[in-house]
This record gives structure tokens, sequence and C-alpha cells, in this order.
């Protein structure tokens, strides 16, 4: 039984003492959390707050925002909401987050996000189970008590009295009504299942379940073209089967297609697994934003390295890959003694990845410097991030191992898509192989 919640009261004796912080802290107490009514897409509106000029508020979905809930684990996500309307940007940096009765944090979230008219962003996930159990110690007499901290990042210059001089302008709702349609039966034309017998470990394979989840194929074709390739021949009822996927990762999936933000607890448990999904189903961004993840939480050592590298190369991760480089050239005398390199395949893309590395590591002088703004790249011995960063500029596709990345920006070069300042008897060499070079990318994105 939830004790109930004490009334704190500060009484200062004497004067106390001025601390400057751009931070404010506001505690929103959800009161008879419990009964909140659950219908999928319900929203519960906390009053507006004024800070620096604008008003705010917390809004929470006590049945999570989105219609699908599998595994009957109902969500409850709680987001920020920018209220707003005079067409002024707002620019904070905040912290939302949840906490037992002891002042443990149970759950939080960390953005720095430009707020543009009536716009929310970010979501902090609950699962609502775990605030009802009593022994979780998180509701006080029935009451969900969410932290929010908040700092502006506006320039000083851009005063509350001028923005609030600007006349109304409503923002484009297209993202916000794209992210609303994720699981909406009634607009849905596609409908996806996964039998849980073929993701669970159980022996037995007693776990029959099927699970099911609805799409929308516009949406689906823009974002994710290989998953929109499995629906072409089924019509609006017949089910899609979805493999190697488990029902958690696929709605991950689905939530980065309709552009829903995943929160970073999410990225750190299960970046391998959205790799896997995401280049199995043709959603590049997410399996590179997942790579940058997951080289992030691995520890590469000579217990892992060939593994890492192995798993590196069959997904074309040209990051991670890198990575294991760094390892190599870092602990070269170690990595000779104790790497089993002779099972590493042989490939051209090690060895020039290695090279990279190498001049990397020779060119540092005690620390590493950003060639973002040199014109003229060495392409072949560039990091992996200036490849893809100037790729995308230019706008070629980024996904692909090291050695992708390379045979296309010599296509761009070639192309005439590159920097203009560039070496010219180089750009007219890659011009005359270009036929060999375009078998590496279809060329720029349109």
């Amino acid at each position: 039984m939830n004790q109930p919640r004490e009334r704190a009261i500060d009484v200062d004796v004497g004067k106390p003492p001025f601390v400057s912080s751009d931070w404010q802290c506001i505690n929103f107490h959800f009161h008879a959390f419990p009964s909140l009514i659950t219908r999928p897409n319900h929203e519960v509106t906390s009053p507006e707050i004024p800070f620096g000029g604008h008003r705010w508020a917390l809004v929470m979905y006590p049945s999570g925002f989105g219609a699908y809930r599998h595994d009957g684990v109902q969500k409850v996500d709680i987001t920020l909401k920018h209220c707003s309307e005079n067409g002024t940007t707002a620019r904070v940096e905040y912290t939302v987050r949840a906490k037992d009765l002891n002042g443990n944090v149970k759950a939080g979230m960390s953005q720095k996000q430009s707020f543009v008219g009536t716009m929310s962003s970010g979501f902090l996930t609950l699962v609502r189970s775990e605030i009802l159990d009593p022994t979780s110690n998180i509701l006080s007499d029935g009451t969900l008590t969410v932290e929010l901290r908040i700092k502006s990042m506006e320039s000083a210059t851009n005063t509350s009295s001028a923005a609030k001089c600007q006349p109304f302008v409503p923002t484009n709702p297209l993202c916000r009504n794209i992210q609303r349609l994720l699981f909406d039966e009634d607009t849905a034309d596609v409908l996806f299942e996964i039998s849980k017998r073929q993701t669970s470990s159980d022996e037995g394979g007693n776990n029959d379940e099927i699970v099911t989840f609805r799409a929308h194929r516009a949406i689906l074709h823009a974002s994710a073209p290989t998953l929109a390739t499995l629906c072409e021949s089924c019509d609006n009822s017949t089910p899609v089967p979805i493999t190697n996927v488990t029902p958690d990762i696929f709605e991950l999936v689905l939530r980065y297609v309709y552009g829903l933000c995943i929160q970073a607890e999410d990225w750190k448990l299960h970046s391998k697994e959205l790799i896997d999904a995401a280049d199995q189903y043709g959603v590049i961004n997410l399996k590179l934003e997942a790579e940058y993840w997951y080289v992030k939480m691995t520890n590469v050592m000579i217990d892992n390295v060939v593994d890492v590298l192995l798993y590196a190369e069959s997904k074309h991760l040209a990051l991670l890959e890198e990575r294991v480089m760094d390892y190599f050239v870092e602990n070269g005398d170690e990595a000779l003694k104790l790497v089993p390199f002779h099972q590493i395949p042989e490939s051209r893309s090690f060895f020039t990845g290695l090279l990279a590395a190498m001049n990397v590591k020779k060119g540092e002088g005690g620390g590493s410097v950003s060639i973002s703004t040199i014109k003229h790249l060495n392409y072949k011995t560039a990091r992996v991030d200036e490849l893809r960063r100037r790729l995308d500029d230019a706008g070629y596709d980024v996904d692909g191992s090291r050695e992708i990345l390379i045979g296309r920006y010599e296509k761009m070069l070639a192309d005439g898509n590159g920097d203009e300042n560039g070496d010219e008897e180089e750009i007219a060499s890659l011009t005359s192989s270009r036929r060999r070079s375009s078998t590496l990318s279809d060329g720029p994105r349109h």
C-alpha cells in the first residue's frame, strides 16, 4: 500500500545566498494515476507553465502513444509540449525524469530541441505495471510525480518581449500527423504478423501467439523500401509474415520509420538487433544510427575483436570496422601475439582500413583534427565519418563498407559532384575509369 506523500515546507532563517542557475526544476503531480483513462492515444495534459517567455506543459499518454502494445505490456509515454502559438522558436535543453519516493531515478530522457509553434518532442516511456506495483515505491497515494528540468538555449538578445510581438504562424503538422498514424487500424493498409514461436527461446515450442502490426504502404515505400516490397503481393487483410525479428524490435523499427524517437536506453540495449532488423528491411538511417550506438557501447578487446570484425564485414558496417582497425593500431604488439588472424578472411577492405587507421594515428600529433574543412579530401585514407558526411552532402548513399564508400566517392568525383577545387588530374583519371566505379553505386539519391 502506498504511503501518503509528505508535504515539505521550507523555512529560511536569515537571507539565503543567491545561486545563479539557468535551469528551472518543475514537478508535475499526476493525481489518481491508477484511474486515468487507458484508451489508446488518450492524452492527459498538465496546466501550462511559463518559462523563458513561452508556455509549456507535460502531456501523458496513460496507455502509450500509439494504439498497439504487445505482450499485454502497457506503456506510459510522457512528452514535453510547447504551447505558445506566436510562431517563434524556443530553443531549450531539458530532462524529464520519474523517481521513486526515495529520490531514485526510475526512468529519464534528456534532449536539446528547437520548438516552433505548438508542438511536442521526445518521449519518456514507462511501464504501467511497474508504476502500479507497490514494491516499486513510485506512487504516493496514487500520485505519479514527474520532474522536468529545463534550460533556455536562447541568446540574451532574443528577449521574450520581442518574441511576443510576433504574429501567430502555425507550423506544418505533417510530421506530427504521420506519427499519429502509427498502428492506426482505420487508415492502415498493411498487416504484419510475427509468430512468437519463431522468436521465442522456449524449447518446448508451446508459445504460438501471433503478434500483429498495422502500417501504411506509402510510408513504408518512403522509409523502408525492402519492407514495402514484402507487401506488394498482399491485399489489406492478408498478413505479411515477419521473421528473424522479435515484436519488441519490430515495433522500434516501425516507430523510427514513422518519425518517432527511439529512447537512449533502447539504443543501448538493442543496438545490434536494430542493426540486423534495419539491414534486413532496408531502413538505412536506422542501421547507421544503431551502428553508432553499437560502436559506442562495444568495448573492443582481444577476446572479441575477431567476432566484432566479422560481424562488421557481414553487415557492411564501416564505422564498426574502423573501430576494430583503430584497436589494432593502438594495441599492435598485443594484437600480433594474441589475435587469431587466421580466422579473418583476407580482403582488400581489411588492409585499406588498417592503413587508414595507421595514417590517422600517425597524423594525430596528440589530438584528432576534423578534416571537414579541408577542400581536397585524401579519401583513400579518410575517416568513415568524413566519407559519409561528404557523400551525404552530395546526395549519395552512405551505407556500405569502407571500400564501397570509397568507390562511391570516386564516382562522385568522376561525375563532377565533388569539390571543384580538387585535384583535376585525379578527377580526370577517375572519369576514365567511371565504368568500374559505377558498379559500386547507382549514383546520387533522388
